[in-house]
Formats: structure tokens, C-alpha cells, sequence
């Protein structure tokens, strides 16, 4: 029997199909709505991969455009210590996947708020001196 999959897998598929057909993705979409998808065995590969660490990254960006993640160093190191270690270790793997970055840009962070530039707050800056106060500010209540 055909495994189908979460709706979310399945649209996923589709969209995929879509890019070369769409009325093929249509297709797709009928097939899975009415239970049968035999015509599409490519369908199995996909929904038989694990992608669990893929779709909960995609979900935490949510719906927005970000082509970045940036998080304040000082923020991070008010995290607990074995988390703050298992960030080093993710951060040291995705070096070592990805070694050949010199030759790109340099990231430039700006503060907006509004839709206009402003600066940062200094005590987000001074990751020598946390300003506990502030940072108490932004915890989770």
C-alpha cells in the first residue's frame, strides 16, 4: 500500500512537479485528495526521506522572506552553557560543510525600526560588559 503522506509532504511534491507541468502537480493534488497516488512512484522516494530537521528549519523561519539568520552574540551567550556548546559544535559543522566562503560578501547588519534606520542599543553591542538589566528585558516572562 502507498503511504500519502502529511498534506504538507504532499503539496510540497506538487509544487516540484509544477515547476516542469503544473497540470501534472493538478494531477497530483487529485490523486493524493482521493487517496491514490500510484501514478506518481517518485512520490515514495520523497514522502520516505527523512526531512524532519529540514521542514522544522523551514517552519522557524515561518513566512518570511529572511535570506539571513542573525542572532546578538550577547544574546547567545545568555543562553545555558551545554546549550551555548551545542551551538559551537553546529556552528563548527556548517564551517567545515561549507570551507569555500572567502570569496563571498561580507554580511552588513543594519537596525531599522519602522521602516526607518536606527541604531542599535550600545548595551546589544557590548558583549564584554551584558547589561543584565536589559537583557531581563527581553526574557520570557
Amino acid at each position: 500500500m502507498m503511504k500519502l503522506g502529511t498534506p504538507m509532504e504532499a503539496v510540497t511534491f506538487a509544487l516540484c512537479i509544477a515547476k516542469n507541468d503544473q497540470i501534472a502537480g493538478m494531477q497530483f493534488l487529485e490523486g493524493w485528495n482521493e487517496g491514490d497516488v500510484s501514478e506518481f512512484p517518485g512520490y515514495q522516494d520523497f514522502v520516505n526521506q527523512d526531512t524532519q530537521g529540514h521542514e522544522s528549519l523551514w517552519r522557524w523561519f515561518g513566512l518570511s522572506r529572511a535570506s539571513f539568520l542573525t542572532l546578538p552574540r550577547i544574546l547567545l551567550h545568555e543562553m545555558p552553557d551545554p546549550w551555548q556548546g551545542q551551538m559551537a559544535t553546529l556552528l563548527r559543522e556548517y564551517e567545515e560543510a561549507f570551507p569555500n566562503q572567502r570569496d563571498m560578501p561580507n554580511a552588513y547588519v543594519s537596525a531599522r525600526q519602522n521602516r526607518r534606520f536606527v541604531k542599535w542599543p550600545a548595551w546589544l553591542l557590548d558583549y564584554r560588559h551584558p547589561k543584565k538589566s536589559e537583557i531581563d528585558k527581553l526574557r520570557k516572562r
